[in-house]
């Protein structure tokens, strides 16, 4: 007997002695003992009332009579809902009346009482299963007196052993879905039993009712015998789970014995089949080896690809070496040779020779940057300068290169135009140069338009839109979609009437990307172009200088607010120097030419040279004479113009800092880097004009001449009070 029908029976037989006691008094006998009975009573009742089982009694007609507290909380209802009412009332309206018929019955004897479960719906909602148990009241002579009920809530119960009998039936369930063999033994590897799967599947054992009883050694056909016996002792000692594999004596299954120790003196072996693992992991461990040796072959390839990269970039900075030594010899001695009375015949030729060098070192640029790009050397200035006058600036160099087509150049800005931004000055002019050339290239009458528009603005950017505008003869469709590829033109045929190497475009829109914008066009066939690209640009808040080198400076305009710290002084506008004032120059270079024109040069910036020919003979004349500063060609036989810098800066220590401006035709990414780390103070690139050298001269010389001259100034003023 449960607990739950044990305490039923207890209470029934609580409330048949209650009930037996509280019968109705028929002798003057019993009356005598009313006080007695009356004490008992409410003993019993609050006995009733304490009880953990609800229950409650009715008259011979099923009204209730009583009801303890268990039997009200349970059902959710109060005392008067009790008393006096019908017990089938206490039904849903659906049951009553099968109730009634029942109850009735079993009060007039002709139905059996006994124990039922049944769900009830409280007045919350609720639903709960009760268990009750049933009995007639009757009194000493047999007649009946009513009925009562004992009931428990067994709703926690109920719904307990549902979940559990679910449980156990997924269980069993899934338990029969597994493919593996399931093998229950004692320590000593002896079967206790086992379950195989529906397949007939055996594992590798002899799966026959006789295997109960038989030791694993005896049972398994394969060689795995051992280490299925080595596993059972390692889980059973070390009371966890140990895995075997093991596998047929012809290798063309691979099994796995997973022990589990069930309790101290069992163990539960799980048998599942792991071949297609096992080939798959094999082919596995064969693509790996593969994908190792491919790997090694891919590495070996990455670094010959690196190696061609770094030759091609020795190569190209070597050729760009040669080629701009012999061009600063042909665009210095042609702009002497212009400077000189000449026909105009004889000025024509040599305005063609210079118009000629200067296309075929736009064409070195252009293939330097393409390479620098490729390479991830290319990198962008932070400097701030005036973006409007940047634009107006460009505008009245390319209209006179509009005017000269009879072509109208325009300018447009905003009415309110951004001025103070920080970005690269000198590659928004690369872009927006290749743009205007390309126009006015292409236009052969009308114009060409040049246009400023603000588009976004945050607190510390603006994003500007720059478009090219022109009537030329536009682009064909099916050729404007690879304008912007490598040595891609409009037409690339044999007899194409305009030349180009087609890498202005393509160096232009990986520059508009590293400004953090993009580059389009739009265009109509004999009607003109668009080309627009947008630019991420930093704020400025503060005046900008502008600073402008000349057309053969290795670089475009330069627009600064003040140099790195520990240079000189700000660049700005030509400080005056003292009439009268030769400097002394030393030249190292061992070109011949290149000597012919930085002595030549040099004279037209009223300077005296002296010349040496490496970097030897540059240390041994900075230590025998006062210059005001050096050309220090990099490249020179015995001594490069990087040793023999650092063998002066050595020589000179801290009392002496003579100004040397490298001179080299290296315009690779890290040359100026180079230069500058060196201990040289700046960087000229080959070929440079009067022009760069003045800007140079003005930057470096003439401030130190001024600081020197107002020391010396300072200096007579208080030598009369010096005097003893």
């Amino acid at each position: 007997m449960d607990t739950a029908n044990f305490f039923v029976l207890f209470c029934s037989i609580v409330v048949g002695v209650y009930l037996f006691l509280t019968a109705p008094e028929r002798s003057p006998r019993k009356r005598a003992g009313r006080d007695g009975v009356g004490s008992v009573e409410h003993e019993l009742r609050k006995l009733m009332n304490e009880l953990p089982v609800a229950c409650y009694q009715t008259d011979t007609r099923g009204a209730i009579t009583f009801a303890n507290d268990r039997e009200r909380d349970m059902r959710g209802l109060a005392v008067q809902e009790f008393i006096g009412r019908p017990c089938w009332e206490l039904a849903p309206e659906p049951a009553r009346q099968r109730l009634r018929d029942e109850t009735l019955q079993k009060l007039a004897g002709e139905r059996s009482l006994g124990a039922y479960q049944w769900n009830y719906q409280r007045p919350d909602g609720r639903i709960l299963t009760i268990e009750t148990h049933e009995s007639l009241i009757r009194d000493a002579r047999g007649a009946t007196l009513g009925l009562r009920a004992s009931s428990i809530d067994v709703t926690e119960r109920t719904e307990s052993l549902l979940e559990v009998q679910q449980t156990t039936a997924e269980l069993k369930a899934l338990f029969h879905a597994f493919p593996d063999l399931f093998i229950r033994v004692d320590p000593a590897g002896l079967i206790l039993d086992f379950r195989a799967p529906d397949s007939g599947d055996d594992f590798g054992f002899g799966l026959e009712s006789a295997m109960r009883g038989m030791r694993i050694a005896e049972a398994v056909m394969a060689p795995g015998a051992k280490r299925i016996e080595s596993a059972l002792r390692h889980a059973i000692n070390e009371n966890r789970m140990v895995v075997a594999e093991y596998s047929t004596r012809n290798e063309e299954r691979h099994l796995e014995a997973r022990v589990i120790p069930h309790r101290r003196s069992e163990a539960l072996i799980i048998v599942r089949d792991i071949t297609v693992r096992k080939r798959a992991e094999q082919q596995l461990q064969s693509v790996a080896a593969e994908l190792q040796t491919k790997n090694q072959d891919l590495e070996s390839a990455l670094t010959t690809a690196r190696e061609a990269t770094e030759l091609k970039s020795q190569f190209l900075a070597n050729m760009s070496h040669e080629i701009r030594t012999p061009m600063n010899g042909i665009l210095g001695m042609t702009e002497f040779l212009l400077n000189t009375p000449l026909n105009v015949e004889q000025r024509d030729y040599a305005d063609s020779v210079r118009n000629s060098a200067c296309a075929l070192l736009t064409i070195i640029n252009d293939i330097l940057d393409i390479s620098k790009i490729e390479a991830g050397k290319l990198t962008l200035e932070r400097i701030p300068f005036d973006l409007p006058a940047a634009l107006q600036d460009l505008g009245r160099e390319f209209s006179m290169h509009a005017r000269s087509k009879d072509l109208t150049f325009t300018t447009e800005l905003p009415p309110d135009p951004p001025h103070a931004v920080i970005g690269d000055p000198g590659r928004l002019r690369q872009i927006l140069t290749n743009l205007l050339g390309n126009a006015i290239k292409f236009t052969h009458r009308g114009s060409v338009t040049l246009c400023l528009e603000p588009l976004r603005e945050t607190a510390d950017t603006l994003t500007v839109r720059f478009a090219v505008k022109d009537s030329g003869i536009g682009i064909p469709l099916d050729q404007q979609t690879r304008l912007f590829q490598n040595f891609v033109q409009g037409d690339g045929s044999t007899t194409r009437k305009y030349g180009g190497t087609g890498l202005g475009l393509a160096i232009s829109k990986q520059l508009v990307e590293m400004l953090g914008g993009q580059i389009g066009m739009t265009s109509d066939q004999d009607v003109g172009s668009t080309f627009w690209f947008t630019a991420v640009f930093e704020k400025h808040h503060g005046p900008v200088q502008l600073t402008r080198p000349g057309p053969a400076d290795s670089g475009p305009v330069k627009f600064r607010v003040e140099r790195m710290p520990g240079t000189p002084m700000q660049t700005g506008a030509m400080l005056p120097v003292a009439a009268g004032n030769r400097r002394k120059v030393l030249i190292a270079e061992d070109n011949v030419m290149n000597q012919r024109v930085a002595v030549k040069l040099l004279q037209k910036a009223g300077c005296e040279s002296d010349v040496v020919p490496n970097g030897r003979l540059a240390v041994e004349a900075v230590q025998r004479n006062n210059y005001d500063f050096v050309l220090m060609d990099c490249q020179m036989p015995e001594m490069d113009g990087f040793e023999a810098t650092a063998e002066i800066r050595r020589i000179e220590g801290d009392s002496r800092h003579t100004i040397i401006f490298a001179l080299t035709a290296n315009a690779m990414a890290g040359d100026r880097e180079r230069c500058i780390a060196a201990g040289m103070d700046e960087y000229l690139s080959k070929p440079f004009d009067l022009a760069a050298l003045e800007r140079a001269i003005e930057n470096w010389v003439a401030p130190l001449e001024i600081s020197s001259g107002r020391i010396r100034s300072i200096l007579d003023r208080l030598r009369p009070a010096l005097k003893v």
